[in-house]
């Protein structure tokens, strides 16, 4: 049976540490490790951490400042991956939680379907007593509409879902330094471009991410990575199956929603904010948009207050 990497960003997570480490060490497949990589945390996160290494010796911890002045969850999961040791790697994050028999079923459709690129499974969502509201289950195995459906923010599969395979991750770049939010749509979209070999699990959820109240300052880093997933991957896209006339009208126009809703939100609802005016701009000059549609934005960005 194989052998698995585990790599959980942290920071400040002291209130769902314990949760998250105890769902990796009940696992009823053993054959694992877990790297922990703590982003200079202030509060109690590494002393918990701590007590769980010495109870078990899988779990090890690894301070992003040792390797790297980057902040960010995305330095960390790159660091982490470099300590894997196993070809299977799953990025766990610090607040959510793994089944007891995750990585069992994992295991075995990695032993009946091997040399894939990427694993995919289902992963509940779940609120702060733990009762399920929904999964995330990809409605197709179709590469070109799953791209489609993660540029729209339809998205398919959680962080947790995958099972990557090491070569191919690292081979592709790992993970975007460039994007505090959407990271997991970016990388998502850049392995989808290279043409994986992909596998769907048909069995039931084995994963549950704890959602969480979306605050002010991860909405308004948000705001910056839509405009950086449209600047970085539409004309990409428009490119990519250049026969499928509906493909690229697809992306077309949801290109053009995103960017209304966008626009519309930051006047009505969003403090003035001449860096993401400036970004948003040069995006609408990047697509052509035309002269007199950038003039009326730019008016609206001068007039609000």
């Amino acid at each position: 049976m194989p052998k698995f990497s585990i790599v959980t960003p942290v920071f400040n997570n002291e209130k769902t540490i314990k949760r998250t480490l105890k769902s990796i060490m009940d696992q009823t497949h053993l054959d694992w490790h877990c790297i922990l990589i703590d982003d200079s945390s202030t509060d109690n996160s590494v002393e918990e951490i701590i007590n769980f290494i010495n109870a078990d010796k899988r779990f090890s911890l690894k301070k992003r400042s040792d390797y790297s002045d980057i902040k960010g969850a995305n330095c960390c999961r790159n660091i982490g991956l470099k300590f894997c040791k196993s070809n299977w790697v799953i990025f766990v994050d610090a607040d959510d939680t793994l089944a007891p028999n995750c990585l069992y079923k994992r295991s075995k459709d990695i032993v009946r379907f091997p040399y894939k690129d990427i694993y995919m499974f289902k992963t509940a969502v779940v609120n702060e007593f733990g009762e399920i509201l929904w999964d995330f289950v990809c409605p197709t195995q179709e590469v070109k509409k799953i791209i489609y459906l993660f540029y729209a923010h339809k998205i398919p599969w959680h962080t947790m879902s995958l099972v990557w395979n090491k070569k191919f991750l690292s081979n592709i770049g790992g993970w975007n330094l460039d994007y505090e939010r959407l990271q997991d749509v970016e990388l998502s979209l850049r392995a989808l471009l290279n043409k994986p070999k992909l596998f769907f699990s048909d069995q039931d959820y084995d994963s549950y991410y704890w959602q969480a109240q979306i605050n002010t300052h991860k909405k308004y880093l948000a705001r910056f990575s839509f405009c950086r997933i449209i600047k970085d991957y539409y004309t990409t896209l428009m490119n990519a199956y250049p026969n499928d006339e509906i493909f690229t009208r697809k992306i077309r126009t949801e290109t053009q929603q995103i960017l209304i809703t966008l626009v519309k939100s930051y006047i009505l609802y969003e403090k003035k904010d001449i860096n993401w005016e400036s970004l948003y701009l040069s995006l609408l000059k990047t697509l052509h948009i035309s002269l007199s549609e950038i003039k009326s934005t730019e008016k609206a960005f001068n007039d609000k207050l």
